[in-house]
Protein backbone atom coordinates (compact mmCIF):
# COMPACT_ATOMS: atom_id res chain seq x y z
CA UNK A 1 0.00 0.00 0.00
CA UNK A 2 1.63 3.46 -1.23
CA UNK A 3 2.30 4.91 2.43
CA UNK A 4 3.54 8.08 3.68
CA UNK A 5 5.01 10.04 6.88
CA UNK A 6 5.08 14.19 7.23
CA UNK A 7 7.07 15.53 10.19
CA UNK A 8 7.10 19.26 9.77
CA UNK A 9 4.28 21.05 11.25
CA UNK A 10 3.45 23.67 8.24
CA UNK A 11 2.92 20.63 5.91
CA UNK A 12 0.60 19.36 8.37
CA UNK A 13 -0.98 21.55 8.93
CA UNK A 14 -1.80 22.33 5.33
CA UNK A 15 -2.97 19.35 4.65
CA UNK A 16 -5.10 19.57 7.12
CA UNK A 17 -6.74 22.79 6.02
CA UNK A 18 -6.69 21.28 2.28
CA UNK A 19 -8.85 18.38 3.58
CA UNK A 20 -10.91 20.18 5.50
CA UNK A 21 -11.66 22.50 2.24
CA UNK A 22 -11.95 19.14 -0.43
CA UNK A 23 -14.35 18.01 1.88
CA UNK A 24 -16.62 21.29 2.22
CA UNK A 25 -16.34 21.37 -1.86
CA UNK A 26 -17.26 17.43 -2.43
CA UNK A 27 -20.66 18.27 -1.88
CA UNK A 28 -20.76 20.02 -5.10
CA UNK A 29 -20.43 19.10 -8.72
CA UNK A 30 -18.30 20.00 -11.76
CA UNK A 31 -16.04 18.51 -14.38
CA UNK A 32 -12.65 17.59 -14.28
CA UNK A 33 -10.43 20.80 -16.36
CA UNK A 34 -7.91 18.40 -16.89
CA UNK A 35 -6.58 17.58 -20.53
CA UNK A 36 -4.43 14.59 -21.22
CA UNK A 37 -1.27 15.29 -22.87
CA UNK A 38 0.56 12.82 -24.71
CA UNK A 39 1.87 9.96 -23.19
CA UNK A 40 4.92 7.57 -24.78
CA UNK A 41 4.83 4.00 -24.67
CA UNK A 42 7.36 1.86 -22.67
CA UNK A 43 11.20 2.21 -23.70
CA UNK A 44 14.15 0.65 -22.79
CA UNK A 45 16.71 2.95 -20.54
CA UNK A 46 17.91 3.72 -17.36
CA UNK A 47 20.56 1.83 -15.62
CA UNK A 48 21.51 -0.80 -13.80
CA UNK A 49 24.16 -1.83 -10.80
CA UNK A 50 24.00 -3.12 -7.05
CA UNK A 51 21.83 -1.92 -4.63
CA UNK A 52 23.20 0.28 -2.08
CA UNK A 53 21.35 2.27 0.73
CA UNK A 54 21.24 5.74 0.82
CA UNK A 55 20.86 7.35 4.89
CA UNK A 56 19.99 10.58 2.97
CA UNK A 57 16.46 9.10 1.95
CA UNK A 58 13.26 9.11 4.18
CA UNK A 59 10.37 7.19 3.82
CA UNK A 60 6.93 8.29 3.85
CA UNK A 61 5.66 5.64 6.22
CA UNK A 62 7.87 4.84 9.26
CA UNK A 63 8.28 1.07 8.28
CA UNK A 64 7.62 -1.20 5.92
CA UNK A 65 5.59 -4.33 7.07
CA UNK A 66 7.65 -7.50 6.92
CA UNK A 67 6.79 -10.37 5.08
CA UNK A 68 4.31 -13.18 6.49
CA UNK A 69 5.61 -16.33 7.38
CA UNK A 70 4.03 -19.29 5.97
CA UNK A 71 4.53 -21.94 3.26
CA UNK A 72 3.71 -19.73 0.40
CA UNK A 73 6.26 -17.40 -0.72
CA UNK A 74 4.55 -13.88 -0.10
CA UNK A 75 5.07 -11.24 -3.14
CA UNK A 76 6.94 -8.29 -1.63
CA UNK A 77 5.69 -4.73 -2.36
CA UNK A 78 7.23 -2.29 -4.76
CA UNK A 79 9.39 0.22 -3.51
CA UNK A 80 9.54 3.44 -5.49
CA UNK A 81 11.56 6.43 -4.68
CA UNK A 82 9.63 9.48 -5.28
CA UNK A 83 10.87 12.55 -6.93
CA UNK A 84 8.67 15.94 -7.01
CA UNK A 85 9.56 19.79 -8.38
CA UNK A 86 7.32 22.69 -8.42
CA UNK A 87 8.57 25.17 -11.16
CA UNK A 88 5.98 27.30 -10.74
CA UNK A 89 6.18 31.28 -10.88
CA UNK A 90 3.57 31.40 -8.14
CA UNK A 91 5.11 32.80 -4.47
CA UNK A 92 1.79 31.55 -2.64
CA UNK A 93 3.33 29.05 0.42
CA UNK A 94 -0.02 27.54 0.58
CA UNK A 95 -0.86 26.44 -3.03
CA UNK A 96 3.00 25.35 -2.80
CA UNK A 97 2.50 23.25 -0.13
CA UNK A 98 -1.25 21.83 -1.43
CA UNK A 99 0.69 20.96 -4.87
CA UNK A 100 2.98 18.91 -3.14
CA UNK A 101 0.63 17.17 -0.36
CA UNK A 102 -1.83 16.80 -3.06
CA UNK A 103 0.35 14.86 -4.87
CA UNK A 104 0.95 12.39 -1.87
CA UNK A 105 -2.50 11.74 -1.35
CA UNK A 106 -3.27 11.23 -4.75
CA UNK A 107 -0.71 8.32 -4.56
CA UNK A 108 -1.97 6.72 -1.12
CA UNK A 109 -4.25 3.94 -2.21
CA UNK A 110 -3.97 3.64 -5.27
CA UNK A 111 -2.39 -0.16 -5.39
CA UNK A 112 -1.71 -2.15 -2.29
CA UNK A 113 1.97 -3.65 -2.96
CA UNK A 114 3.49 -0.28 -3.26
CA UNK A 115 5.78 1.25 -0.85
CA UNK A 116 6.47 5.21 -1.57
CA UNK A 117 9.85 6.78 -0.38
CA UNK A 118 10.38 10.58 -0.76
CA UNK A 119 14.09 11.58 -1.76
CA UNK A 120 15.60 13.59 0.21
CA UNK A 121 16.22 16.65 -1.47
CA UNK A 122 13.14 15.99 -2.99
CA UNK A 123 13.63 17.31 -6.31
CA UNK A 124 16.43 15.25 -6.69
CA UNK A 125 19.01 15.55 -9.62
CA UNK A 126 18.43 16.14 -13.56
CA UNK A 127 19.53 13.01 -15.20
CA UNK A 128 17.70 10.09 -14.93
CA UNK A 129 21.05 8.21 -14.68
CA UNK A 130 21.35 9.95 -11.55
CA UNK A 131 18.10 9.08 -10.41
CA UNK A 132 17.99 5.32 -11.10
CA UNK A 133 21.60 5.65 -9.04
CA UNK A 134 19.77 7.27 -5.78
CA UNK A 135 17.15 4.66 -6.05
CA UNK A 136 19.57 1.72 -6.51
CA UNK A 137 21.31 3.15 -3.31
CA UNK A 138 17.91 3.50 -1.60
CA UNK A 139 17.11 -0.43 -2.25
CA UNK A 140 14.66 0.92 -4.30
CA UNK A 141 13.15 -1.13 -7.29
CA UNK A 142 12.12 2.06 -9.61
CA UNK A 143 11.51 5.87 -9.16
CA UNK A 144 8.91 8.37 -10.37
CA UNK A 145 9.43 11.96 -10.92
CA UNK A 146 6.80 14.48 -11.22
CA UNK A 147 7.28 17.89 -12.49
CA UNK A 148 4.62 20.98 -12.58
CA UNK A 149 5.32 24.24 -14.69
CA UNK A 150 3.29 27.19 -15.70
CA UNK A 151 1.06 26.60 -19.26
CA UNK A 152 0.55 29.06 -21.10
CA UNK A 153 -2.81 30.95 -21.37
CA UNK A 154 -3.03 30.78 -16.87
CA UNK A 155 -2.72 27.07 -17.19
CA UNK A 156 -0.50 24.60 -15.32
CA UNK A 157 1.10 21.61 -16.93
CA UNK A 158 2.22 18.31 -15.14
CA UNK A 159 4.94 15.82 -16.39
CA UNK A 160 5.83 12.55 -14.48
CA UNK A 161 8.19 9.63 -15.77
CA UNK A 162 7.89 6.48 -13.97
CA UNK A 163 11.22 3.71 -14.76
CA UNK A 164 11.34 0.06 -13.02
CA UNK A 165 14.33 -0.61 -12.11
CA UNK A 166 13.94 -4.48 -12.38
CA UNK A 167 13.05 -4.36 -15.95
CA UNK A 168 15.16 -1.51 -16.97
CA UNK A 169 12.78 0.22 -18.50
CA UNK A 170 10.74 3.21 -18.35
CA UNK A 171 7.13 1.80 -17.11
CA UNK A 172 5.17 5.15 -18.27
CA UNK A 173 5.83 8.69 -19.44
CA UNK A 174 2.87 11.46 -20.20
CA UNK A 175 2.46 14.88 -19.38
CA UNK A 176 -1.46 16.66 -19.01
CA UNK A 177 -2.05 20.77 -18.89
CA UNK A 178 -4.70 21.92 -16.83
CA UNK A 179 -6.63 25.37 -15.65
CA UNK A 180 -5.65 26.49 -12.46
CA UNK A 181 -7.36 23.85 -10.55
CA UNK A 182 -8.96 24.83 -7.30
CA UNK A 183 -9.44 22.42 -4.08
CA UNK A 184 -11.62 20.09 -5.47
CA UNK A 185 -10.30 19.35 -8.93
CA UNK A 186 -6.58 18.59 -7.08
CA UNK A 187 -8.72 16.32 -4.54
CA UNK A 188 -9.45 14.86 -7.07
CA UNK A 189 -8.41 14.75 -10.75
CA UNK A 190 -5.40 16.66 -11.13
CA UNK A 191 -2.79 14.12 -10.49
CA UNK A 192 -4.75 11.00 -11.73
CA UNK A 193 -2.76 10.26 -14.59
CA UNK A 194 0.73 10.63 -12.73
CA UNK A 195 -0.91 7.96 -9.94
CA UNK A 196 -2.50 6.02 -12.59
CA UNK A 197 0.79 5.14 -13.71
CA UNK A 198 1.99 3.06 -10.58
CA UNK A 199 -0.90 0.60 -12.28
CA UNK A 200 1.82 0.09 -14.96
CA UNK A 201 4.54 -1.54 -12.97
CA UNK A 202 4.80 -5.69 -12.83
CA UNK A 203 4.34 -7.07 -9.57
CA UNK A 204 7.81 -8.08 -8.32
CA UNK A 205 8.27 -12.17 -8.53
CA UNK A 206 7.56 -14.14 -4.85
CA UNK A 207 10.34 -14.07 -2.24
CA UNK A 208 12.07 -17.54 -2.22
CA UNK A 209 11.64 -18.96 1.12
CA UNK A 210 14.53 -20.22 3.56
CA UNK A 211 13.84 -24.12 4.74
CA UNK A 212 14.69 -24.80 7.91
CA UNK A 213 15.49 -28.86 8.04
CA UNK A 214 15.65 -31.13 11.05
CA UNK A 215 13.52 -33.68 12.97
CA UNK A 216 9.93 -33.72 12.63
CA UNK A 217 7.99 -32.02 15.44
CA UNK A 218 11.13 -29.57 16.51
CA UNK A 219 9.45 -26.04 17.48
CA UNK A 220 12.24 -23.32 16.13
CA UNK A 221 12.52 -19.84 17.82
CA UNK A 222 13.94 -16.50 16.22
CA UNK A 223 12.97 -16.87 12.66
CA UNK A 224 10.31 -14.28 12.41
CA UNK A 225 8.54 -13.02 15.14
CA UNK A 226 6.32 -16.48 15.31
CA UNK A 227 7.83 -20.17 16.40
CA UNK A 228 8.38 -22.47 13.15
CA UNK A 229 7.19 -26.44 14.40
CA UNK A 230 9.28 -28.86 11.35
CA UNK A 231 6.76 -30.67 9.74
CA UNK A 232 6.63 -34.44 8.91
CA UNK A 233 9.08 -34.31 6.24
CA UNK A 234 11.32 -32.71 8.55
CA UNK A 235 11.01 -28.67 7.11
CA UNK A 236 9.60 -25.44 7.75
CA UNK A 237 9.39 -22.30 4.99
CA UNK A 238 9.52 -18.61 6.09
CA UNK A 239 10.36 -14.94 4.14
CA UNK A 240 12.68 -13.23 6.02
CA UNK A 241 13.49 -9.95 5.54
CA UNK A 242 17.40 -9.15 3.53
CA UNK A 243 20.06 -8.93 5.03
CA UNK A 244 20.05 -10.12 8.53
CA UNK A 245 21.27 -11.63 10.99
CA UNK A 246 18.98 -14.43 13.38
CA UNK A 247 19.62 -16.16 16.56
CA UNK A 248 17.57 -19.15 16.25
CA UNK A 249 16.73 -21.90 18.97
CA UNK A 250 15.45 -25.08 17.87
CA UNK A 251 13.91 -27.55 20.79
CA UNK A 252 12.39 -31.34 20.66
CA UNK A 253 11.62 -33.16 23.28
CA UNK A 254 14.36 -35.83 23.46
CA UNK A 255 17.08 -34.11 21.86
CA UNK A 256 19.23 -31.45 23.19
CA UNK A 257 18.83 -28.30 22.29
CA UNK A 258 19.94 -26.11 18.94
CA UNK A 259 21.41 -22.94 19.44
CA UNK A 260 23.40 -20.65 16.17
CA UNK A 261 23.64 -17.80 14.57
CA UNK A 262 22.32 -17.28 10.90
CA UNK A 263 23.73 -14.66 8.85
CA UNK A 264 21.17 -14.08 6.18
CA UNK A 265 22.11 -12.33 3.40
CA UNK A 266 19.77 -12.68 0.24
CA UNK A 267 16.34 -14.70 0.34
CA UNK A 268 16.52 -18.40 -0.25
CA UNK A 269 18.69 -20.76 1.30
CA UNK A 270 18.17 -23.84 4.20
CA UNK A 271 19.32 -24.24 7.31
CA UNK A 272 20.47 -27.49 8.30
CA UNK A 273 19.79 -28.39 12.31
CA UNK A 274 22.94 -30.56 13.82
CA UNK A 275 20.41 -32.07 16.17
CA UNK A 276 21.34 -34.86 18.72
CA UNK A 277 19.85 -37.33 20.91
CA UNK A 278 19.59 -36.12 24.95
CA UNK A 279 20.99 -37.82 27.61
CA UNK A 280 19.94 -41.56 27.92
CA UNK A 281 21.81 -42.31 31.49
CA UNK A 282 22.88 -40.38 34.23
CA UNK A 283 24.83 -41.13 37.29
CA UNK A 284 24.77 -39.45 40.54
CA UNK A 285 26.92 -39.26 43.90
CA UNK A 286 25.52 -37.70 46.79
CA UNK A 287 24.96 -36.96 50.35
CA UNK A 288 21.80 -38.31 51.78
CA UNK A 289 21.00 -35.72 54.42
CA UNK A 290 24.63 -33.85 54.21
CA UNK A 291 25.50 -37.42 55.83
CA UNK A 292 25.66 -40.65 54.19
CA UNK A 293 27.07 -41.56 50.87
CA UNK A 294 24.84 -42.41 47.84
CA UNK A 295 25.02 -43.42 44.43
CA UNK A 296 21.77 -43.69 41.62
CA UNK A 297 22.05 -45.07 38.47
CA UNK A 298 19.32 -43.10 36.13
CA UNK A 299 17.91 -44.23 32.55
CA UNK A 300 15.93 -41.96 30.34
CA UNK A 301 13.00 -43.76 28.60
CA UNK A 302 12.41 -39.70 26.85
CA UNK A 303 15.81 -38.70 26.58
CA UNK A 304 16.98 -35.48 28.44
CA UNK A 305 12.84 -35.83 30.19
CA UNK A 306 11.46 -38.55 31.87
CA UNK A 307 13.61 -40.73 33.82
CA UNK A 308 13.59 -43.69 35.84
CA UNK A 309 16.26 -44.11 38.94
CA UNK A 310 17.43 -47.01 41.27
CA UNK A 311 20.28 -45.80 43.93
CA UNK A 312 21.33 -47.04 47.55
CA UNK A 313 22.75 -45.24 50.54
CA UNK A 314 24.73 -46.67 53.20
CA UNK A 315 24.86 -45.50 56.69
CA UNK A 316 27.62 -47.74 57.86
CA UNK A 317 29.82 -44.40 57.36
CA UNK A 318 28.38 -41.09 57.56
CA UNK A 319 30.22 -37.91 58.45
CA UNK A 320 28.19 -35.04 61.13
CA UNK A 321 26.04 -32.91 59.09
CA UNK A 322 24.90 -29.55 59.94
CA UNK A 323 23.49 -29.87 62.98
CA UNK A 324 25.47 -32.26 65.81
CA UNK A 325 22.86 -34.54 67.83
CA UNK A 326 22.81 -34.21 71.66
CA UNK A 327 24.31 -37.85 71.18
CA UNK A 328 27.16 -37.34 69.32
CA UNK A 329 28.10 -33.77 71.12
CA UNK A 330 31.41 -35.47 71.93
CA UNK A 331 32.89 -34.12 68.70
CA UNK A 332 33.73 -36.63 66.62
CA UNK A 333 32.75 -36.34 62.68
CA UNK A 334 31.74 -40.04 61.94
CA UNK A 335 28.59 -41.75 62.69
CA UNK A 336 28.28 -45.17 61.73
CA UNK A 337 24.60 -47.39 61.79
CA UNK A 338 24.17 -51.14 60.48
CA UNK A 339 21.47 -50.32 57.62
CA UNK A 340 21.19 -48.87 53.65
CA UNK A 341 18.54 -47.70 51.78
CA UNK A 342 17.62 -48.91 48.70
CA UNK A 343 14.89 -46.81 46.23
CA UNK A 344 13.66 -46.34 42.98
CA UNK A 345 12.30 -43.33 41.48
CA UNK A 346 10.58 -42.09 38.26
CA UNK A 347 10.45 -38.56 37.31
CA UNK A 348 10.43 -35.77 35.07
CA UNK A 349 12.42 -32.63 34.09
CA UNK A 350 10.28 -29.03 33.50
CA UNK A 351 12.76 -27.13 31.90
CA UNK A 352 15.21 -27.50 28.77
CA UNK A 353 18.36 -29.27 29.63
CA UNK A 354 20.90 -26.61 29.05
CA UNK A 355 18.99 -24.32 31.21
CA UNK A 356 21.34 -23.16 34.35
CA UNK A 357 18.25 -23.87 36.96
CA UNK A 358 16.85 -26.61 35.77
CA UNK A 359 13.94 -28.26 38.38
CA UNK A 360 12.34 -31.81 37.89
CA UNK A 361 9.41 -33.46 40.09
CA UNK A 362 9.05 -37.20 40.61
CA UNK A 363 8.79 -39.85 43.48
CA UNK A 364 9.48 -43.08 44.76
CA UNK A 365 9.98 -45.54 47.30
CA UNK A 366 12.34 -46.59 49.60
CA UNK A 367 13.28 -50.05 51.21
CA UNK A 368 15.39 -50.42 54.33
CA UNK A 369 17.92 -52.96 55.26
CA UNK A 370 19.36 -54.02 58.15
CA UNK A 371 23.04 -55.69 58.24
CA UNK A 372 23.24 -58.60 60.89
CA UNK A 373 26.27 -60.64 62.46
CA UNK A 374 25.92 -62.63 59.11
CA UNK A 375 23.09 -61.67 56.73
CA UNK A 376 21.47 -58.34 55.50
CA UNK A 377 17.67 -58.50 55.99
CA UNK A 378 14.96 -56.41 55.57
CA UNK A 379 13.85 -54.23 58.63
CA UNK A 380 11.34 -55.98 59.46
CA UNK A 381 9.20 -53.02 61.69
CA UNK A 382 9.56 -50.12 59.31
CA UNK A 383 10.17 -52.33 55.82
CA UNK A 384 9.54 -49.34 53.26
CA UNK A 385 8.37 -46.04 52.71
CA UNK A 386 7.78 -43.59 50.11
CA UNK A 387 8.43 -39.99 49.22
CA UNK A 388 7.89 -37.08 46.54
CA UNK A 389 10.92 -35.68 44.81
CA UNK A 390 11.20 -31.91 44.56
CA UNK A 391 14.73 -31.54 42.66
CA UNK A 392 16.77 -28.74 40.85
CA UNK A 393 20.06 -28.83 38.90
CA UNK A 394 22.50 -26.45 38.17
CA UNK A 395 25.52 -25.51 35.66
CA UNK A 396 26.01 -23.63 32.79
CA UNK A 397 27.25 -27.20 31.67
CA UNK A 398 24.26 -29.23 30.84
CA UNK A 399 26.16 -32.86 30.74
CA UNK A 400 27.91 -32.01 34.29
CA UNK A 401 25.24 -30.64 36.76
CA UNK A 402 25.00 -30.09 41.13
CA UNK A 403 21.99 -30.94 42.30
CA UNK A 404 19.84 -30.62 45.37
CA UNK A 405 16.51 -32.14 46.05
CA UNK A 406 14.30 -32.34 48.46
CA UNK A 407 12.74 -36.20 49.57
CA UNK A 408 9.95 -35.95 52.63
CA UNK A 409 9.79 -39.75 53.71
CA UNK A 410 7.03 -41.66 54.74
CA UNK A 411 7.87 -44.70 56.78
CA UNK A 412 5.23 -47.34 57.30
CA UNK A 413 5.73 -49.18 60.99
CA UNK A 414 4.63 -52.81 60.25
CA UNK A 415 5.50 -53.99 63.41
CA UNK A 416 5.01 -52.17 67.39
CA UNK A 417 7.80 -52.26 69.75
CA UNK A 418 7.79 -55.79 71.90
CA UNK A 419 7.91 -53.14 75.32
CA UNK A 420 4.64 -52.43 75.81
CA UNK A 421 5.46 -49.10 78.30
CA UNK A 422 7.16 -47.86 74.80
CA UNK A 423 5.71 -45.23 73.02
CA UNK A 424 5.27 -45.12 69.54
CA UNK A 425 7.18 -42.05 69.39
CA UNK A 426 9.94 -43.90 71.17
CA UNK A 427 9.62 -46.37 68.90
CA UNK A 428 10.08 -45.02 65.78
CA UNK A 429 12.92 -42.52 66.97
CA UNK A 430 14.71 -46.04 67.81
CA UNK A 431 14.11 -47.79 64.53
CA UNK A 432 15.09 -44.13 62.21
CA UNK A 433 18.20 -44.08 64.04
CA UNK A 434 20.92 -42.02 62.49
CA UNK A 435 17.91 -39.30 60.66
CA UNK A 436 17.70 -35.65 61.84
CA UNK A 437 14.66 -36.77 63.75
CA UNK A 438 12.71 -33.66 62.25
CA UNK A 439 9.10 -35.22 61.71
CA UNK A 440 6.26 -36.38 62.91
CA UNK A 441 3.49 -39.62 63.63
CA UNK A 442 0.57 -40.00 61.52
CA UNK A 443 -1.52 -42.49 63.66
CA UNK A 444 0.12 -45.60 65.43
CA UNK A 445 1.80 -46.55 61.64
CA UNK A 446 3.36 -43.59 59.74
CA UNK A 447 6.15 -41.53 60.07
CA UNK A 448 7.03 -38.65 58.18
CA UNK A 449 10.66 -37.61 58.06
CA UNK A 450 10.52 -33.82 57.20
CA UNK A 451 13.52 -32.94 56.94
CA UNK A 452 15.09 -35.35 53.89
CA UNK A 453 16.81 -33.90 51.27
CA UNK A 454 20.17 -34.96 48.76
CA UNK A 455 23.10 -32.50 47.67
CA UNK A 456 25.48 -34.22 44.76
CA UNK A 457 26.89 -34.03 41.40
CA UNK A 458 25.62 -35.94 38.41
CA UNK A 459 26.73 -37.03 34.74
CA UNK A 460 24.76 -37.26 31.92
CA UNK A 461 25.77 -39.30 29.17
Amino acid sequence: MVSMKKSAFPRCAALLLFLLLAAAAGAQGGKSAVTSGTRDGEASGGAGGRVERDPAQTPVQAAEPSPPAGPEAPIPPRKILLFYRGGTGTTDLREKVLLRETLLVSLRGVRADCFILEADPLAGPDSDDDKSSLARRGACDGWLSVRVSDAPAGRLRGEYTLYDSVSLSYAARGAFEAEKPDIRDLARVFWRDAAAALEKLAPLDPLPPLVTRGVPGTRVYGLGKRSLRLDGDGSARVVLPTPGIYSLRAEKAGYDPVEKQVLYRESGGEILLDQKRGSLFSLDFSLENARYPAVSLSWFPVPNMVFLKTGAASYAAGIVGFVVPPDEGSGTLRVSYPYANLSSQVGFYIRPPDSFFRPYLGGGIVARFFFGRDRAYVDPAVPFGGFPVLGCEFSRDPKNRFFVEATPTFYYAAKRSPDPFQSFEDFMADRLEGLWGAGFNIGDRWHIEVFSFRLGYRKHF
